[in-house]
């Protein structure tokens, strides 16, 4: 779930503001996407923006952009953990035995 705050200079000036990322099962102490990864994607959707704009000479409307890559799991992709069309990730707590 990743959670924005659209500031008033967006889309021109300012991208949108990621408040909060979460990868959650249930609720939201159930992560199953460790914090690395998190913050990579956070990296990843400011980038996209940064890009638009220098492409451009100013900021465009990126929102449907990062929900088309999260939604559609290229980030998975992207990130390397899902080649093939199947997931090569395991969950640290279940790599460490503890959760």
């Amino acid at each position: 779930m990743v959670k924005l705050r659209i500031p008033p200079l967006y889309p021109i000036q300012k991208p949108p503001e990621i408040i909060s990322l979460e990868a959650t099962v249930g609720s939201e102490a159930d992560q199953w996407l460790d914090k690395r990864y998190l913050v990579e994607i956070e990296h990843r959707l400011e980038t996209m923006w940064t890009e638009d704009k220098e492409a451009a000479g100013e900021g465009s409307g990126v929102i449907w952009r990062w929900w088309e890559w999260i939604g559609s799991g290229e980030c998975l992709s992207d990130l390397g953990l899902l080649k093939d069309d199947v997931l090569r990730y395991a969950p640290p707590c279940f790599v460490s035995g503890v959760c």
